[in-house]
């Protein structure tokens, strides 16, 4: 279920990403078509501490998520010997450690309410076999 979807069925969103004149386009769409709230919060996932500091920031005022949708991600073409070690530590980090600390974070909040919902997306290309 997609951003768009989810605002369709009346649900406040708080959309982090990188870039937020992206994502600020998009919150104001959402808002003049759905009348929710939409909260942009700009993040690089990618850094290792990423993670806690968004956390601490949706839940340090009292703020709960109850729908976490795990969207981020990146991958690399090319020869895995001809690729940077730098950005292949930062795809591994995105994908695989931001995801599964943000999903650590926000589900024991949901355990401790008895409530919420995480939604894991990703590629179809992560599954195929590919050359290279």
């Amino acid at each position: 279920m997609g951003t768009r979807q989810l605002a369709q069925r009346g649900m406040n969103l708080v959309l982090v990403a990188r870039r937020k004149e992206q994502m600020d386009e998009l919150a104001r769409e959402i808002r003049d078509r759905h009348e929710v709230e939409t909260e942009v919060l700009p993040c690089d996932l990618a850094r290792p501490e990423a993670p806690s500091e968004l956390h601490r920031q949706i839940t340090g005022d009292g703020r709960s998520i109850d729908v976490l949708v795990n969207n981020a991600g990146f991958g690399l073409h090319g020869s895995f010997t001809e690729l940077g070690r730098e950005r292949q530590q930062s795809m591994l980090q995105l994908n695989i450690m931001a995801l599964t600390h943000l999903t650590w974070l926000f589900a024991r909040d949901m355990r401790n309410r008895r409530s919420g919902r995480i939604l894991q997306v990703a590629s179809i290309g992560a599954f195929q076999p590919t050359p290279t």
